[in-house]
């Protein structure tokens, strides 16, 4: 394995296809997990192979530890050590305090948050090798109060106090932990609100969504050799969302 190549979890679909369609396409070799999408998985395989790119797909549970870190262990064996890992993977199960039922909470805060460590602690002693990359994708749900959402804000800042502390404790072996705060992107997990879009841009001042390519620039961007001083930091990408 001569390339460089990155973890990308829950890159069957949306922003997460979008990352590997991008890093493909910059030279990168791309390993992605999803969990009930299999059908999406295989096509975009298929379509990034008849392109001549380099890929695999792996169906995994983010919230089970020790498959994590055989799935890790084996690419690793495969492909030698990451240069990136980027952690995607995430789920709604939206509720008031008042109604959310605790495997709702449970739920959330596993395949959002628990599934970021789990990556983490499995690519890392392969990382400190050679150095690299770590991205959090977190959302601006963990920057500002969303209601019917404190699960899914609670997993979101997590990843944000996960990436400071991380990037401090990592930076003495050259690799960089940074995060991204999505606003309002145009994929299917934006579909329930589809009946509100006029309302909802009205509270956007570029009164427009994101396209899930806004996101995949910027992780690129991060895992280049331009951004290699940056690192411990959160960029949001919300077109003026949280201005």
């Amino acid at each position: 394995m001569k390339r460089k190549w990155t973890l990308v979890t829950g890159g069957s679909r949306g922003i997460g296809a979008a990352i590997v369609r991008q890093l493909v396409e910059s030279g990168y070799a791309v390993a992605f997990t999803y969990k009930n999408s299999r059908d999406k998985a295989r096509r975009l395989v298929e379509e990034l192979e008849a392109a001549g790119h380099q890929l695999q797909a792996l169906e995994i549970d983010g919230r089970h530890h020790r498959d994590v870190l055989t799935a890790v262990t084996e690419l690793a064996d495969r492909w030698g050590p990451p240069h990136a890992l980027i952690n995607n993977q995430g789920i709604t199960r939206d509720g008031s305090a008042l109604n959310m039922e605790y495997s709702d909470w449970l739920e959330v805060i596993d395949c959002n948050l628990n599934s970021a460590f789990y990556f983490i602690k499995a690519c890392l002693p392969h990382m400190l090798e050679q150095g690299g990359c770590i991205v959090q994708v977190s959302s601006v749900s963990g920057l500002k109060g969303t209601p019917g959402q404190i699960n899914y804000s609670a997993s979101k800042a997590g990843l944000l106090g996960l990436t400071r502390s991380l990037a401090v404790e990592l930076a003495r072996f050259h690799i960089r932990v940074n995060a991204i705060c999505p606003g309002f992107i145009e994929t299917d997990m934006l579909e329930p609100l589809q009946a509100q879009k006029s309302a909802l841009l009205r509270h956007i001042p570029q009164r427009a969504l994101g396209q899930a390519n806004d996101v995949a620039h910027t992780i690129r961007y991060l895992l280049s050799d331009e951004a290699r001083y940056i690192t411990g930091q959160t960029i949001t990408i919300d077109g003026g969302l949280t201005a």
